[in-house]
């Protein structure tokens, strides 16, 4: 479902916390089973796991759940939460340390009035 809104831009409607970790866990989960098929099978060694692109884009976020690092942290080398509508990185920023396999982090087209400290 999208919204107009009000400064006439129109945005899918924001998916709850729950659809976001679900998301990021399937996205995980799908990575997992791909780079598992690339070895016909074998056992995936954790040197090759961390390069899971996690991507949240077009969810009409504006925050983000506080689990959300929980989930992505050892695993997520590229997050992509861009086109929504994120205000600011609260609940993230102060976190993202803990994402030590994180590389890129995608923002453009959201409502960031600010850039964290953390993130720079």
């Amino acid at each position: 479902m999208a919204l107009q809104m009000a400064d006439g831009q129109v945005y899918d409607a924001a998916a709850t916390d729950d659809e976001v970790l679900r998301k990021a866990r399937e996205q995980i989960a799908r990575n997992h089973e791909q780079q598992q098929t690339a070895l016909g099978g074998q056992a995936v060694p954790d040197a090759v796991m961390h390069g899971c692109d996690t991507t949240l884009s077009h969810m009409g976020l504006t925050k983000l759940p506080s689990e959300l690092i929980d989930v992505i942290k050892n695993e997520t080398s590229r997050l992509a939460l861009d086109h929504n509508r994120l205000p600011s990185l609260s609940g993230l920023s102060q976190r993202l340390h803990e994402c030590t396999n994180l590389r890129y982090l995608v923002l453009r087209n959201n409502k960031l009035r600010e850039f964290p400290r953390e993130v720079s």
